[in-house]
């Protein structure tokens, strides 16, 4: 069973537990998923039945135990850091939101991927609502349009893809039809792909403190992974991919909002991975390009330090209440362990030696050099 179906029982237990157990009960979720990400090994697969037809419920490799490893991590990290935030409105959501990223990480059918995908842009629509401002509404409103368009197009491209290869089977696809191009399109919004990026700094800052730290996870990362698993070699992926990187470094120059800052380079991080996979190396023994290993990689290392930074940006927030930087000399002092978390993930985005993403980017950029398409 894929872990995803770990965090969505959870969810539905979680409004009916009393205070306490609640708090505990959403890091406890989190570490059963780890562990049944950590049971897994490359090759398992299971098969279940919807509505008379077999359904690939799971299915295993090393990338996927990567992403799943990331995403299992990032419901146990959110689930401490938010110990004090007792929204069960945001909690509930949150674990559908993250359980249904596991779900579309470990399909190994198009309609068990396109079920995920439709229940990560409804849960995380809930989590930005959980702002519970009318900023917060009307973010979210919009959000919800853009998510909601992305999945008629993945579903329209199923469709076609399924009708003209008569497989359900995730796997990958060249981009020489309708189909695979609306699959692209879909998969594209959900990555922030530019031109269609828009949504995410203006949707992300209105979230809670605690709720920005799971929209920076999964929503982004989920359809990298799918253009990883689908589209990989494409040379499209390489030139949108070095648009986004300049678009979230030119733009996290124009705002003083430090949660908006780290949207736009998120951005320009997920332009990184898309990079990656759209170089186009020989496979190696284990099926997968140099390219699709240095983006997998490099999706792995975001979100560790991007959640870093959220939750170090979040508790800002919470201390001085000005979603605006400057003016908050000596800061540092009153809060040590946010700075020092902060300094960390810092450090990595940057790339500096012996940081996660000093690797990460240096498997990129071997991976964009060593392409024989460029």
């Amino acid at each position: 069973m894929s872990p995803g179906f770990v965090l969505f029982v959870g969810a539905l237990v979680l409004p009916f537990l009393p205070r306490l157990l609640r708090r505990i009960w959403v890091p406890a979720l989190g570490v059963m998923a780890l562990l049944a990400v950590a049971n897994l090994a490359p090759g398992d697969t299971q098969t279940g039945w919807f509505w008379g037809e077999s359904l690939g419920v799971l299915q295993v490799d090393p990338i996927r135990l990567l992403f799943g490893l990331a995403f299992a991590l990032s419901a146990l990290v959110w689930g401490i850091y938010a110990w004090n935030n007792d929204d069960r409105l945001e909690r509930t959501s949150g674990l559908l939101y993250a359980g249904a990223a596991l779900v579309v990480v470990f399909a190994g059918d198009w309609l068990l991927l396109f079920l995920g995908w439709e229940v990560m842009s409804l849960a995380s629509t809930v989590v930005i609502l959980a702002g519970r401002r009318p900023e917060a509404y009307r973010a979210a409103f919009r959000y919800l349009l853009v998510h909601l368009t992305s999945g008629v197009l993945v579903l329209a491209g199923i469709s076609l893809v399924q009708a003209s290869t008569g497989s359900t089977t995730v796997g990958p696809l060249a981009l020489d039809g309708l189909g695979p191009w609306l699959l692209f399109l879909g998969f594209a919004i959900n990555a922030a792909v530019w031109p269609l990026q828009f949504w995410v700094p203006d949707a992300y800052p209105e979230a809670t403190p605690t709720g920005t730290v799971l929209l920076g996870t999964y929503t982004t990362k989920s359809a990298a992974f799918a253009m990883i698993m689908v589209f990989a070699g494409e040379p499209i992926l390489l030139a949108f991919g070095a648009v986004m990187a300049l678009y979230g470094v030119i733009y996290a120059l124009s705002t003083r909002n430090y949660r908006r800052l780290l949207a736009y380079s998120l951005v320009g991080q997920v332009g990184f991975v898309l990079a990656a996979a759209g170089a186009g190396p020989a496979a190696g023994p284990d099926g997968f390009s140099l390219g699709q290993s240095a983006a997998a990689a490099h999706a792995f290392m975001h979100v560790l330090y991007k959640s870093l930074l959220f939750m170090s940006a979040g508790a800002v927030l919470l201390r001085t209440g000005k979603p605006e930087g400057g003016g908050f000399g000596g800061l540092w002092r009153q809060m040590p362990w946010a700075f020092g978390f902060g300094v960390v993930g810092a450090a990595t985005i940057c790339a500096l030696p012996l940081t996660g993403a000093f690797a990460s980017k240096t498997l990129i950029t071997t991976a964009v050099h060593e392409d024989p398409t460029r």
